[in-house]
């Protein structure tokens, strides 16, 4: 091979992990940020026809908590 080929393999590879690290990089600060939320969000469940979600407090109209 010659060495602008191999140069264009390297650069490719570096590129890629890069890339990976990236992506993996911006979920960790995600999930950091996430667990230490000063202002954690209260929430309520809300069920309705047999199933039960998760929903933010603000989100509930007052009739649907009585």
């Amino acid at each position: 091979m010659k060495k602008a080929a191999i140069h264009k393999r390297i650069v490719a590879a570096v590129r890629v992990c890069l890339y990976l690290f990236s992506c993996v990089g911006r979920g960790v600060l995600a999930l950091v940020v996430y667990q230490t939320d000063p202002f954690p969000e209260k929430m309520v469940r809300f069920e309705k026809h047999g199933q039960s979600r998760w929903i933010p407090y603000h989100a509930v109209s007052g009739n649907l908590l009585e």
